[in-house]
């Protein structure tokens, strides 16, 4: 996989399809050792951290309305240093 540059925002049709962009794109494709990032007033896994915290994944079923942004799945993968990484929403 090429790696993106800066901010890259996308849209899938259901929150299934945008969590499997976003785990690709953070480069989570089933490392044991990578830790559940959980919500903190539920306690649901919502994504998940690479040890060094260079990559990671996470559902916002929310979104952010007072910015009109829908529920999306954020996901960062720095792991050759941010000038080679990415970050961004797979909105759904």
């Amino acid at each position: 996989m090429k790696m993106l540059k800066r901010r890259q925002d996308s849209t899938q049709k259901s929150e299934k399809d945008a969590i499997a962009e976003a785990k690709e794109k953070a480069g989570d494709i089933g490392q044991s050792d990578w830790e559940n990032i959980q919500d903190p007033e539920t306690g649901e896994i919502i994504g998940r951290r690479s040890p060094d915290g260079k990559q990671e994944w996470r559902i916002d079923r929310k979104g952010h309305p007072e910015y009109h942004e829908p529920p999306h799945v954020n996901w960062k993968n720095w792991k050759k240093g941010k000038k080679e990484g990415g970050y961004g929403h797979v909105y759904y």
